[in-house]
């Protein structure tokens, strides 16, 4: 998983900022979001669901259908790939 060519990310006080720089549009992450994308890159959906249990009070099953739909968020406004 990797963010698409031409996507940029900030880091910003309340979260992630994410720049698409092929069409202009600017996208913001929550702190949970961030949580979730950055484990997404790193290790993919298995490793983001860790992370969001790690950090909340949370079940397994709600943090993999969270995962799920952010990836399949980021995938239809095409600012990730998968490797």
């Amino acid at each position: 998983m990797a963010l698409a060519k031409g996507v940029s990310s900030t880091p910003v006080v309340d979260g992630l900022t994410l720049l698409d720089e092929r069409s202009g549009m600017i996208y913001h992450l929550n702190h949970t979001g961030f949580l979730a994308l950055t484990a997404l890159l790193d290790g993919g959906t298995e490793a983001a669901t860790a992370a969001l249990c790690a950090r909340y009070a949370t079940t397994a099953q709600d943090a993999r259908d969270d995962v799920v739909h952010l990836l399949a968020t980021l995938e239809a406004r095409r600012l990730v790939i998968r490797a």
